[in-house]
């Protein structure tokens, strides 16, 4: 009734302005018409309507904030949201098989081991005027895969590698919300997403006289695992590598884009996408490097645990000097005892260092030859006899220069050096007269010598002494079929709920058929350029923290294919203790901020949280959505609601 009271006044007012201002045209000579004043005037009325609506409902908004902050007892924000979704997904939503887990591992030989180090995957979640201080490890849905057949690991090589590793697939999803100064933004192009965007980053920890190898990448196949990024960790070294999060178009989105589009540009950009999909398929390996030492030596499973002496110096062998593991591995009889092996390999070792030592000192010693005889050269000749003479500490200092300059002396210089150190030992005056004689001809014979000694000396090294490449072993042809039947071309193309690579675009039909509101997108996990190396230069030393850019970050790689080349002689024997974890990622995004989603679109987020949360675990364990909820819940729901309010 007072709202029908209302509209028959607006009508006797609105009749009353429009015939005042007819009259008024009518009686004035202005070009304005009655029926120019009548629609200016009808104008204007919608205007001050228009403009009292607004209000109305901006003042109904304001209330409705007003009692939901009052009843909720803060302004609800993007982390208060996340922080209630982490314990809600555990304690009310999911049954306990299918709850959400820490991404977090210990890096152990047994369950019953003390770790040799720890991996984790955590998230900061920043706003435009803070950021939350402590990173939290990341919740993700888990599924414990297949084992039983060995994964092919491509680090860049002609080599492939085979691995004997445990797999787990995680999906991972973030939310997002718009800020809360972004109310009415629906334009994607416009969305900040900096204020409620998840940064997650991968954290690798050491313990000391531990080590173990951390391998990123992706999957290219079922059972094939290409790294493009390794890392080397021990001692108590932290390495954090930042992983960037690129969220694709939804579905939905990009079918109403590709509609229309021509046939070719269409199937061009299905391809894209299909691209696109196919490299989210984020993975990360683990490998302990004590037992591929002891399965590379031929040693018991357990002989390097307590030589920690032993275990640092294979470590520098392999991947400081590069030293052929069959230089130091067992080679007596098979049933001796675990003391008897690990005996042997240490006499080997000592061998080698010995050997090493040697070639140092050698070194050593003819930088100090080269380094007198260079600066002889460059002395006048009147200073020539007295340099020639000199073995003292200048000598050194000046071999050390001269070893950074030069790669080689000639032969026929150097023995020609002998022997005027013979004839000094016998007659110092004569000597000094050879050495001086000898010296009036180093200007001009120098050059050429040095040239044609380093390059008849060169060449014959490298013809013997064949590049990593060429000389790592080739598999046998009875490798090269097993690893045929483990391609995925060799598979069957029904779908595989096991096949991680297939996960995208399962998880892309899905949102395809289920996210009515296209809030669901793929999204890609790139390792960041710039990784944070912790060390520590000896055991009692202070941490020093450095950054680990593009350079550094091939020469980790590089260093790391060394070490897993020699570990596997070449890739003739699996990696033995590897865990490989599989992630795909998920955003969920909403268009407004969580108070605005509830006031302004009157929906639940939390609903909407939930059917989206239990669609991607579905797809990832194959099961029913009555299965994965929990039994309490189920009944408080008789099946997943949309979030909308009645």
């Amino acid at each position: 009734m007072d709202a029908e009271a209302l509209l028959g006044e607006f009508r006797r007012t609105a009749a009353g302005a429009v015939a005042r201002g007819r009259g008024d045209a009518a009686d004035s000579t202005t070009l304005a018409g009655p029926e120019e004043v009548e629609l200016a005037t009808w104008l204007a009325l919608l205007a001050m309507v228009a403009r009292d609506y607004a209000s109305a409902v901006a003042f109904l908004e304001h209330s409705l904030y007003a009692q939901l902050e009052k009843a909720v007892g803060k302004a609800v924000t993007a982390q208060d949201f996340e922080a209630f979704w982490s314990v809600h997904e555990a304690t009310h939503l999911y049954a306990p098989p299918y709850v959400p887990r820490a991404f977090a591992y210990h890096v152990r030989r047994t369950p019953e081991s003390f770790p040799d180090g720890h991996v984790s995957v955590v998230k900061t979640t920043t706003t435009a005027a803070t950021a939350q201080d402590a990173p939290v490890v990341v919740k993700m849905l888990r599924r414990e895969l297949p084992s039983t057949r060995p994964v092919t690991v491509k680090l860049g090589g002609d080599v492939d590698y085979v691995a004997a590793a445990s797999r787990t697939a995680h999906v991972v999803v973030s939310h997002e919300f718009r800020r809360d100064d972004q109310h009415y933004a629906h334009d994607d192009d416009d969305f900040d997403g900096a204020s409620t965007r998840t940064e997650l980053a991968l954290v690798a920890r050491a313990r000391q006289f531990s080590s173990f190898l951390v391998l990123l990448g992706s999957m290219t196949g079922k059972d094939a695992f290409e790294a493009s990024h390794a890392v080397v960790l021990k001692d108590r070294d932290i390495v954090v590598a930042p992983l960037l999060l690129e969220a694709l178009p939804t579905p939905k989105a990009f079918d109403d884009a590709a509609r229309a589009l021509s046939p070719a540009q269409r199937q061009f950009a299905q391809a894209v996408r299909d691209a696109q999909l196919a490299s989210s398929v984020f993975a990360l390996m683990v490998v302990q490097l004590a037992p591929q030492v002891e399965a590379c030596l031929d040693l018991d499973a357990g002989a390097l645990v307590k030589e920690v002496e032993l275990s640092r110096d294979l470590m520098e062998l392999f991947a400081t000097y590069q030293i052929p593991t069959d230089l130091v591995a067992y080679d007596g009889p098979a049933d001796a005892g675990r003391a008897v092996k690990v005996d042997a390999v240490k006499g080997h070792v000592s061998a080698v260092k010995a050997l090493i030592d040697k070639a140092r000192a050698d070194d050593l010693h003819k930088a100090k030859e080269r380094a007198q005889y260079r600066t002889a050269a460059e002395a006048p000749p009147r200073e020539q006899q007295k340099v020639m003479t000199l073995d003292d500490d200048a000598a050194y200092e000046a071999s050390v220069e001269w070893l950074s300059d030069e790669a080689e002396v000639s032969a026929t210089f150097s023995s020609s050096r002998r022997r005027g150190a013979k004839r000094a030992a016998a007659a110092p005056q004569q000597a000094r007269r050879t050495v001086l004689e000898s010296t009036t001809t180093l200007h001009a014979s120098v050059p050429e010598t040095m040239g044609s000694g380093t390059a008849a000396r060169t060449a014959p090294a490298e013809a013997a002494a064949p590049t990593r490449t060429s000389g790592r072993k080739t598999p046998t042809r009875a490798a090269a079929a097993e690893d045929d039947r483990h391609t995925p071309g060799g598979r069957d193309a029904a779908e595989d709920t096991d096949d991680v690579t297939q996960l995208p675009r399962r998880l892309d039909a899905t949102y395809r058929r289920s996210d009515a509101d296209a809030r669901l997108r793929p999204t890609r996990i790139v390792p960041g350029p710039t990784w944070h190396r912790t060390s520590r230069a000896s055991i009692l030393a202070d941490e020093t923290t450095a950054p680990l850019r593009a350079d550094e970050l091939r020469r980790e790689t590089a260093t790391a294919l060394d070490l897993v080349d020699a570990l596997t002689r070449s890739g003739a024997i699996a990696l033995k203790a590897a865990a490989l974890h599989v992630v795909v990622a998920a955003t969920h995004r909403f268009d407004k901020s969580v108070v605005d989603t509830v006031v302004v679109d009157d929906v639940d987020p939390i609903a909407k949280t939930e059917n989206a949360s239990l669609l991607i675990a579905a797809t990832l364990h194959d099961a029913p959505l009555e299965e994965l909820r929990r039994k309490d819940d189920i009944a408080s729901h008789a099946a997943v609601g949309d979030g909308k309010t009645a």
